[in-house]
């Protein structure tokens, strides 16, 4: 599943309404809160400690993390909005 919808939207700009109503609109959303409240996301944290400190060369697995998802908008993904417009140029 790739990601079909990314939004650049930061945190405190609506993006929790609008991942609501992206749920309820049949996509799967990514938002911090996938990241601090989300039992099976435990990983992602570190992950995205990762992204913000990379290592030269470093490659992300964007498909690991955003498994199941289908949108991503808010904080930490709203941060790499253009890495990830690469990553899935026909979102």
């Amino acid at each position: 599943m790739a990601l079909k919808i990314i939004g650049a939207g930061f945190a405190r700009t609506g993006t929790l309404s609008t991942q609501t109503a992206l749920n309820l609109l049949g996509f799967p959303c990514y938002h911090m809160v996938e990241v601090l409240d989300n039992r099976a996301n435990r990983s992602h944290l570190d992950f995205w400690c990762k992204v913000a400190n990379p290592s030269a060369g470093t490659q992300h697995d964007w498909d690991a993390v955003f498994a199941g998802y289908t949108a991503t908008l808010d904080n930490p993904a709203a941060c790499v909005w253009r890495e990830l417009v690469q990553a899935y140029p026909d979102a």
